[in-house]
């Protein structure tokens, strides 16, 4: 049983995948989830799983920081727990003891280390403390691994699960589109045919710095007239994006959020794929349209942001506006060095896929459940 807080639907095709591989070696799959808390509802990227494997539960918050899910029976059943790690499930901090007695198998899965701005320190503390009574940990990256490696959890109980979205099904989309599809997309959005295009595609939150993404898209507008931005996405920073783009209605585009082959369609017109803010499983978004990613050098990236090979498939620059659009621009004006960067971007589409993602998860589940 894999507990989740929500469904995503980037995570849609990768527990499709999972059900089916561990079906296939006899291994029957849950994963419980519940509603969307408001703030996170806001950015409408959710989903619900299949019934035949998927179970939405009641969730009810502690003081807003402990999420409480019905799910003893479910859980007492089980042979293997895989739990998000941090403290906010009540259920695998009730578990802690029962796996450290090797009477019931907890694993966790995710960043290992945490280097978002909100984090707590009591939390990261109690997380390193709790390690010696986690049966395997899914790690998102091979940093992330290393990473629990440093704190002392054993290396030979660690799956390293490279966290992935469907990068194949996003480059099949793409593929399908004609140029004609492309003018009339053009047309339909605004942006006259053959204007160098960046895009956003992410949720519009604190996190993201969005006024750094404003101003530097304003600096490249200056420096290269048809230029035009593209936003994607939704979140708490909507009514600032939609100001900006009211007061620059000319070259600055934003379509709220889009999934699927909607959101294939969006990326296919872009030159460029711009979040200098956090940079999480966007960036293999960027890979599957084969669009190079550029961001900034910041503490509080997500683990994914070790895909980036500055200069390969993206680049990353200091954290400031004028270096950040200077190079932007620099290589929107470089058509042999914007075709060399789209490759790159391209070639790490088929390293980090779905499939993937999804025999390792299922090996590593095998192996836990195999271990005595």
């Amino acid at each position: 049983m894999i507990i989740e807080e929500e469904i995503k639907q980037y995570r849609l095709p990768f527990y499709e995948g999972l059900y089916a591989a561990l079906r296939s070696q006899g291994i029957a799959l849950r994963v419980a989830y519940s509603e969307s808390r408001p703030l996170e509802g806001a950015k409408r990227d959710q989903c619900d799983l299949p019934r035949h494997y998927g179970l939405n539960v009641k969730g009810y918050w502690l003081l807003n920081r402990i999420l409480v899910q019905p799910l003893f029976c479910e859980v007492a059943s089980a042979d293997l727990i895989v739990a998000s790690e941090g403290t906010r499930f009540f259920v695998s901090q009730i578990l802690l003891p029962f796996s450290a007695c090797k009477l019931k198998k907890l694993a966790l899965w995710g960043f290992g280390e945490n280097k978002q701005a909100g984090r707590q320190a009591f939390s990261e503390w109690y997380k390193k403390k709790i390690l010696r009574y986690i049966t395997w940990w899914f790690a998102y990256t091979a940093g992330a691994a290393e990473y629990l490696i440093r704190q002392g959890f054993p290396r030979e109980r660690i799956t390293t699960v490279q966290n992935a979205v469907d990068t194949a099904q996003i480059s099949r989309w793409i593929a399908h589109f004609s140029p004609g599809d492309t003018a009339r997309l053009l047309a339909a959005i605004g942006i006259p045919p053959a204007s160098p295009i960046g895009v956003y595609c992410g949720a519009l939150e604190n996190s993201k710095n969005l006024p750094f993404l404003i101003e530097s898209a304003r600096l490249i507008k200056r420096r290269i007239p048809d230029f035009h931005l593209l936003l994607i996405g939704g979140g708490p920073e909507s009514a600032y994006v939609e100001t900006q783009v009211l007061l620059n209605s000319e070259w600055m585009h934003w379509t709220g959020p889009q999934f699927g082959e909607q959101k294939a369609a969006l990326l296919q017109i872009a030159d460029v794929f711009m979040m200098p803010g956090k940079v999480g499983l966007a960036i293999l978004d960027s890979f599957a349209a084969r669009l190079p990613l550029f961001t900034t050098r910041i503490p509080n990236h997500c683990p994914e942001v070790e895909y980036l090979e500055d200069g390969h498939n993206g680049l990353i620059t200091e954290n400031s506006v004028e270096p950040y659009s200077q190079a932007v621009a620099d290589v929107l004006r470089d058509s042999s060095r914007l075709a060399a960067l789209q490759e790159g971007a391209g070639q790490s589409a088929l390293k980090y896929s779905i499939e993937a993602m999804v025999n390792n998860f299922c090996g590593g589940v095998q192996e836990c459940l195999n271990r005595s």
